[in-house]
């Protein structure tokens, strides 16, 4: 539950100040994992494997394809423009990050017959992508467990 609290809390308070990115991309992770955690009835994984940096998912990393991941996480689809009003990002550096996340079949990218007189392009996460994000969510998880003390080891 605190990971959505702070979630939605980013979400709310960060646009205010004109860091809409940020709070997309940490507004988002975080309402990401509250739901991750809930649907998985809170179990944790402090006695997994320890985690080793080439366990990170090199291609969701990156902050841009990190936010443009979770924002598709919880939505169905969203249009090019959409995206880059969302993330504050330049037609090329979503274009780019686009096609990265595209080439590594996490997302598809769609060109319909133009809207008006404009071109659409929608996005939407492929079942790849969305089980990669929550392999990435889980893999941080791991990260911050292992860092917690064990409660059963201190009885």
């Amino acid at each position: 539950m605190t990971f959505l609290a702070l979630g939605v809390v980013a979400l709310l308070a960060f646009p205010q100040y004109g860091v809409v990115s940020a709070a997309l991309s940490f507004g988002l992770l975080h309402i990401v994992f509250g739901v991750y955690i809930l649907l998985n009835n809170g179990r944790r994984w402090s006695d997994a494997q320890p985690v080793k940096p080439d366990d990170i998912d090199a291609v969701i990393h990156e902050r841009v394809r990190l936010s443009i991941v979770a924002a598709l996480a919880v939505s169905p689809e969203l249009s090019f423009n959409e995206l880059k009003s969302m993330l504050g990002l330049t037609d090329g550096n979503l274009s780019a990050h686009s096609r990265t996340l595209d080439e590594a079949g996490y997302i598809v990218v769609e060109k319909r017959p133009f809207a008006g007189r404009r071109p659409y392009t929608a996005m939407r996460l492929t079942a790849k992508g969305r089980k990669a994000f929550g392999r990435y969510l889980e893999t941080l998880r791991q990260i911050i467990d292992q860092r917690r003390p064990n409660k059963r080891s201190s009885n």
